[in-house]
């Protein structure tokens, strides 16, 4: 981040994500006083309606806002709506970017398995200061038994807007399943395991994630959702779809 350009474009207010990310000593005690920080939190689903009704009103779009708000509603509702009526709730085991990292208590990514009708796998393992994922071993992935696997992908690794076929997110996928001792995973073993794209999963997106981490938990209430359709949709409220010219495989393998 060029804090130095940033000044020298004299804007009235500065949006910046929470100090997780750009720190205060990096930025607002850079800037010249009279330049404005507004920290918004987009990563909170449930805080998500409010961080875009402050947003419409700061850069004078509170229509706009409110549609925007009434998609993010009808999304929570409906899964959480959907969840209530589950008899169980699988364990999940989600793997961040790297191999082994998952998130643990505390963390956005725990509390949306939460959310999505899931039990998070480590949730006994608590994150700490500003981190979300934790580190874990091979073997305790073996011994907690995990129903589903959700492995998300980075935008680096697969664009679905730029690639042009899901090769990318396959191989991950394969990579998983093939660990040494993983065979007796059920996730691995009732075919319950997944690559994800994390492209635009942040501020509405993370409210369609939320969408399709309950699928992809709960596919039996969530059968009439189309995932493409989803991607589509996000893509659409964006005004980026035009854009997105690749492959647009979300998820693989596809569902249903």
């Amino acid at each position: 981040m060029n804090v130095e350009l940033i000044a020298s474009l004299n804007p009235d207010v500065v949006i910046a994500p929470t100090t997780f990310f750009y720190p205060e000593s990096e930025l607002e005690a850079k800037l010249p006083p009279h330049i404005k920080v507004v920290r918004l939190d987009f990563t909170d689903v449930k805080k998500l309606a409010q961080v875009i009704r402050t947003l419409g009103v700061i850069v004078n779009k509170t229509a706009e806002a409110e549609r925007l708000v009434e998609k993010v509603e009808r999304f929570l509702k409906l899964v959480k709506e959907r969840v209530a009526n589950a008899t169980l709730r699988p364990k999940v085991y989600l793997e961040w970017y790297s191999p082994y990292s998952t998130p643990g208590r505390g963390s956005y990514w725990h509390e949306l398995i939460e959310l999505a009708g899931g039990v998070n796998a480590f949730s006994d393992l608590e994150v700490k200061g500003l981190q979300s994922f934790v580190q874990v071993s091979p073997e305790s992935v073996v011994q907690r038994a995990p129903d589903v696997i959700v492995r998300y992908v980075p935008s680096w690794v697969y664009n679905p807007c730029a690639a042009r076929n899901a090769t990318a997110l396959a191989r991950l996928r394969a990579e998983i399943v093939s660990r040494l001792g993983w065979s007796s995973i059920p996730a691995v073993a009732n075919n319950r395991t997944y690559a994800v794209s994390s492209i635009y999963d942040g501020g509405y997106g993370k409210a369609v994630h939320l969408v399709l981490l309950a699928k992809l938990i709960h596919p039996e209430l969530f059968a009439d959702i189309d995932v493409g359709g989803l991607f589509n949709d996000l893509l659409r409220t964006m005004g980026i779809d035009r854009y997105c010219t690749g492959a647009r495989v979300w998820v693989h393998p596809p569902l249903k």
